[in-house]
């Protein structure tokens, strides 16, 4: 059922979710284990549906795009550890998460540049969530902040098969993003950004489509540095849901802890840390290693026999 917002949204924090099919999340939900599944009892972490527009409690699938086969993303997992990660005092009493999905399987960086129906419907829908939760009123008549408080976009692996198309996609990607925090009215909104499935490149031997996918992630970390304001966290350790393509359930969950903590980082412009244990735990790409990857249980299944990988 949606939710009318309530005068006990004190602050919302709003995060749109752009890319493709692992940011969608196509993560199988019968593999997601408990305590990891959707519970979201508080009524802390809202979704702005895909094609209602409407704000409901946030929930795996987040994404519709293709609702055969929506899954598990990144996204939940992420709000879940900034709640975590902030006490009550830090993050503000009452605080809402408000997830944007936007992301679209399958889809070519064109459609999220300057222009693209993506980055368009991206940018309507992100001003519509915004518009929804200003119609709230706190105590006394007032208005209850809410803005745009980060980009999460993972994208690649649509633009792998092309070494010409690999070798631009540093500068179009810069310029994709740029141009879409423009038209957000947010010019220095956090972004954080994620590599591909390392797991690619055993793909790219056997399948033509990915044959560039080293080059591509490496664009990706590329636009990451030239973008202020910007972070892209590493795809190292995590596994594959069988196909070598997309992020399995578990991998997802932890794919969305290393987003919220390098949003986190960027917040507070130091090294990326877990907030509890003090040690590094994003994995930053480029700067920060797995120290514990491999004490991380179920991340990958390469016990599984590979399936075709469809981009979708």
């Amino acid at each position: 059922e949606a939710l009318t917002p309530t005068i006990n949204m004190v602050r919302r924090l709003v995060f749109l979710l752009a890319g493709q099919s692992n940011m969608a999340g196509r993560g199988h939900l019968s593999d997601l284990p408990d305590p990891l599944s959707d519970a979201n009892d508080g009524g802390d972490i809202l979704s702005f549906h895909q094609t209602l527009d409407e704000l409901f409690p946030a929930r795996h699938p987040l994404h519709a795009d293709k609702p055969e086969k929506a899954g598990v993303g990144p996204a939940l997992s992420f709000a879940r550890e900034l709640i975590r990660s902030y006490s009550p005092s830090e993050l503000g009493e009452g605080v809402i998460l408000v997830l944007v999905p936007c992301a679209w399987g399958g889809s070519p960086l064109d459609r999220w540049e300057e222009g693209g129906d993506l980055a368009d419907e991206a940018v309507r829908r992100t001003k519509a969530a915004l518009a929804a939760l200003s119609l709230t009123k706190g105590e006394g008549g007032g208005g209850v902040g809410s803005r745009l408080s980060g980009i999460l976009w993972h994208h690649g692996e649509s633009n792998c098969g092309d070494a010409e198309e690999a070798s631009k996609y540093r500068a179009r990607l810069t310029n994709a993003l740029t141009s879409l925090r423009i038209a957000l009215d947010e010019p220095e909104v956090p972004i954080v950004t994620g590599e591909l499935g390392f797991f690619l490149a055993d793909l790219a031997r056997d399948d033509e489509r990915f044959r560039f996918c080293a080059e591509v992630n490496a664009a990706i970390l590329g636009a990451a540095e030239a973008l202020p304001a910007c972070a892209c966290v590493s795809s190292s350790g995590l596994g594959h849901r069988g196909d070598r393509l997309h992020f399995d359930s578990t991998s997802q969950h932890e794919f969305g802890r290393r987003l919220a903590a390098a949003w986190i980082s960027l917040q507070s412009g130091s090294q990326c840390k877990d907030r509890t244990t003090k040690e590094p735990h994003c994995f930053l790409a480029g700067t920060c290693e797995s120290k514990d990857a491999g004490d991380i249980e179920n991340l990958t299944e390469s016990h599984v026999t590979c399936q075709p990988a469809v981009m979708d």
